[in-house]
């Protein structure tokens, strides 16, 4: 008798086919779409139909035949009579079914992922309990001695000592709530359970993966809608990093922060966008017409084709763009390095290029990104500074105008300012930086053709 009956197994195989098909179409065409709410519905009712359309026919599945080893056990030879003829008794065949094997084997996954899952429940209990409870900006926050990235679970909010000190404190909290307030535990809960059951397919760690960030990405978004300055939230999710993990069952501050930052930077989908979900249906369909019937499985793994285009989007995050277009640039009259000051007239790290250029010609952001700051000085003139992600800023001085404001985002491309001679200068000119986690590097590294 099998541990688990093969119908059981054949049916799990057919869910992990039906996920992968789905979740090839979130991964390659949806989830660098900022429709954050709608992509939530889409992962999690892709595990709902996944495990549903197999179950129409689990009763009903043509099943491949037991594969035995047999052989023949002769027990004993005996005499029979005078005539001295031997007769030989045999004994029933034995075999050893595969399905028994693999429902061991099946299981053994199962029962490991189940203790793992219930050591992160008791995990965060102890940590919960650990915690002096306060009353913060209308929420109940667990306050922990040890160093611990701030997460939220359920309706908890746990911080650290540290954290609450910080200069970040409300803009964390905020972002916390906003999990609290969508139920994302809930989410993570049943893709942990999911995985538990799947562990054998490598899709689930991917869709547990992607649930997890798009949930981090729509927390980001309603917490900007509702603290109304995005520049100053996501200095705090850069400022804010703990290099402890909490585990997979809560909703940790300190997650994919690059992916964050892009996603914060990046211009909202159109509506057009919403089409893409289109794509499921075909998949669906075909599910249904290949597993809802009474097929044979390895005939159904051959019909099953995947039909999905491979949207690929460009991260324009990176600044590679030109500041000023070809046409209308004169010449680079000083590169990156050490350099005379032509004023000063002593040795100085020229941390940029400068860029000749007619005065009020049109300076271009080289990137996707927010603008951080604008403002006058003597040194610099007119300056903007540029936001990309958490790796990126660009920096660009001397202008004669700026046409941005602080906190505006921008987009690859477009006119940020108009070339000067402000500040200390000795003709008009931009001069362009780039910081690359924190750090000045040569423009002309990620910029072709202004050599």
């Amino acid at each position: 008798m099998d541990i688990i009956n093969s119908n059981t197994l054949i049916y799990l195989i057919k869910v992990s086919i039906c996920l992968s098909l789905l979740y090839a179409i979130y991964h390659f065409t949806l989830r660098r779409e900022t429709n954050f709410r709608s992509n939530r519905i889409y992962l999690l009712l892709s595990l709902v139909v996944s495990f549903t359309i197999p179950l129409l026919s689990l009763f009903n599945i043509a099943l491949p035949e037991a594969l035995p080893f047999t052989g023949d056990v002769f027990e004993s030879i005996n005499v029979a009579d005078q005539t001295g003829l031997a007769t030989v008794k045999k004994i029933e065949p034995y075999s050893i079914n595969i399905w028994s094997v693999i429902s061991v084997i099946y299981l053994s996954g199962c029962l490991i992922l189940a203790i793992r899952l219930l050591f992160q429940l008791f995990r965060i209990t102890k940590t919960l309990i650990s915690g002096k409870v306060i009353r913060l900006n209308n929420s109940k926050i667990h306050i922990v001695k040890e160093d611990q990235a701030p997460f939220s679970f359920f309706n908890r909010i746990v911080i650290d000592k540290k954290t609450r000190n910080s200069k970040n404190l409300n803009n964390i909290i905020e972002h916390e709530k906003m999990h609290k307030k969508s139920l994302h535990t809930i989410d993570n809960i049943i893709a942990e359970s999911v995985a538990t059951v799947l562990w054998f397919n490598p899709v689930i760690y991917l869709l547990k993966k992607s649930l997890i960030e798009n949930n981090e990405f729509m927390a980001d978004e309603m917490t900007i809608q509702r603290r109304k300055n995005s520049v100053n939230y996501m200095e705090s999710i850069i400022d804010v990093a703990y290099s402890n993990s909490n585990g997979v069952l809560v909703n940790s501050f300190c997650s994919t922060t690059k992916k964050r930052i892009i996603m914060i930077t990046k211009n909202r989908s159109n509506k057009f966008s919403y089409l893409k979900y289109m794509l499921a249906i075909p998949v669906v369909s075909l599910s249904l017409f290949a597993f809802a019937g009474n097929t044979n499985v390895n005939n159904t793994i051959k019909e099953v084709t995947p039909a999905i285009s491979k949207v690929i989007e460009l991260d324009n995050t990176t600044p590679t763009g030109k500041p000023i277009k070809s046409k209308d640039l004169k010449r680079i009259s000083s590169k990156f390095g050490k350099k005379m000051h032509p004023i000063k007239k002593k040795m100085y790290m020229h941390n940029g290029i400068d860029i000749v250029a007619k005065e009020g010609t049109p300076v271009h952001a080289t990137g996707d990104g927010i603008v951080k700051k604008t403002g006058q000085d003597k040194g610099r003139g007119i300056y903007i500074m540029i936001v990309h992600n958490d790796q990126y800023q660009t920096n660009y001085t001397h202008l004669s105008k700026v046409k941005v404001t602080e906190g505006k985002k921008v987009k690859k491309g477009d006119i940020i300012g108009y070339v000067g001679n402000t500040g200390m200068s000795t003709g008009p000119h931009l001069h362009y930086e780039i910081v690359k986690d924190k750090k000045n590097i040569d423009p002309l590294t990620l910029i072709k053709g202004m050599e």
